[in-house]
C-alpha cells in the first residue's frame, strides 16, 4: 500500500514539474487559456492511471478503410492495437521531393548548411521546427486525404482532432545525459492528448548510423511498477522490459506509432531528417501552428 502511494505522489510531483516547465516553454495559458493547467494535470495523473490500467477498449474489426497508395489502414489500425506501433511504408518519392522544396522554399541543402552550423555553434546535436501545413500543399492533401481523416476518427474515437507537425534535424555530437533527455534520445513515451498518435515521414534515408526512430512493442497497453511514471528511463530498463523495433528505411519511409508507448530517437554518427505530426483527441495548442479542425 505505502509502494502505491508513493508511487502516485511521484506521478503528481512529474504532472506538476511538466506542467511548470511546459508553461516556461511554451506559454500555453497564452494559447489555451487558464483551464489548460487544468487539463494537463487531467492528462498527466488521472489519464495515465486510467489509460495503464483500463485501455482495453477494442476497435470495431469490422472497419471500412480503403488505403492510401502503399498505406493499408485496416493494418495499420491493428498493429497500433495489438503493438502499438505500425510497419514501415513508402510514399511516393515526388511527394516527398515536393515536400522538401515546400518547407524549404526550393532552398533546401542550403537550409540544412546553415541549420548544421548553428547547431553545432550552439552545440546541439538536434533542432526541432515548427511546420505550417498551409505551407507544404503536398503534405496537407496527405493528412487530410479521406483515408487520414477516417483513421484519425476511428483511432482517436473522436471526430475533433488537434495537428502539430514539426521538422526534426539530428546531427552527430558528444551528447550528456541531460542533452539526450532534452534531444528525447532516451525512452520515454507521451501524454500530451487523451489519445493519440504521431505518422513519421523520413526525409533522408535512414539506417543504423542515422539515429533510427525506436519504438518498445506492446508498451502502450501496460507500464509495471515504476515504469508508469512519465519521465525518460535508462535503456536496460525497457529492453530487459519490451521487444524493441527500429525503423531504418529510405527517404520516403513512413510509419505510426502510438505516443503512449516508450519510443526514442537512437543518437545519430551520421545525420536523420524526419517529420513528425502528433494527431490528438483534445482541444489543445502546444504550439502557435498547431491546427485544431472537426471532421
Amino acid at each position: 500500500m505505502l509502494t502505491k502511494i508513493k508511487l502516485l505522489l511521484k506521478i503528481i510531483f512529474d504532472a506538476v514539474r511538466k506542467i511548470i516547465k511546459l508553461e516556461k516553454l511554451l506559454n500555453l495559458t497564452k494559447l489555451n487559456g487558464k483551464l489548460s493547467i487544468f487539463k494537463l494535470f487531467f492528462l498527466n495523473t488521472i489519464c495515465i492511471l486510467l489509460k495503464n490500467n483500463f485501455n482495453k477498449k477494442k476497435i470495431n474489426n469490422n472497419i471500412s478503410i480503403s488505403n492510401y497508395g502503399e498505406i493499408n489502414f485496416i493494418e495499420v489500425t491493428k498493429n497500433l492495437e495489438e503493438d502499438g506501433c505500425s510497419k514501415i511504408y513508402n510514399l511516393e518519392s515526388q511527394k516527398i521531393n515536393n515536400i522538401k522544396n515546400e518547407i524549404f522554399e526550393n532552398e533546401f541543402e542550403s537550409s540544412l548548411v546553415e541549420a548544421k552550423k548553428a547547431m553545432i555553434k550552439e552545440k546541439k546535436t538536434r533542432s526541432s521546427f515548427p511546420i505550417k501545413i498551409e505551407k507544404s500543399p503536398t503534405l496537407k492533401k496527405i493528412i487530410f486525404s479521406n483515408q487520414f481523416i477516417e483513421f484519425s476518427k476511428i483511432f482517436l474515437k473522436t471526430d475533433k482532432i488537434t495537428l502539430s507537425a514539426s521538422l526534426s534535424y539530428s546531427i552527430y555530437g558528444n551528447t550528456s545525459n541531460r542533452e539526450k533527455i532534452r534531444e528525447a534520445q532516451f525512452f520515454h513515451y507521451d501524454i500530451d492528448y487523451k489519445n493519440q498518435f504521431k505518422f513519421f515521414i523520413y526525409l533522408n534515408d535512414v539506417g543504423l548510423e542515422n539515429g533510427p526512430h525506436q519504438y518498445a512493442t506492446k508498451s502502450h497497453k501496460k507500464k509495471n511498477g515504476m515504469l508508469i511514471l512519465n519521465r525518460p528511463f535508462p535503456d536496460k530498463m525497457i529492453t530487459d522490459s519490451y521487444n524493441i523495433k527500429s525503423y531504418e528505411g529510405k527517404s520516403n519511409s513512413c510509419f505510426f506509432i502510438d505516443g503512449f508507448g516508450y519510443h526514442r530517437g537512437l543518437p545519430p554518427i551520421n545525420e536523420r531528417l524526419v517529420i513528425g505530426i502528433d494527431f490528438g483527441s483534445d482541444f489543445i495548442k502546444y504550439y502557435e501552428n498547431d491546427y485544431f479542425y472537426k471532421v
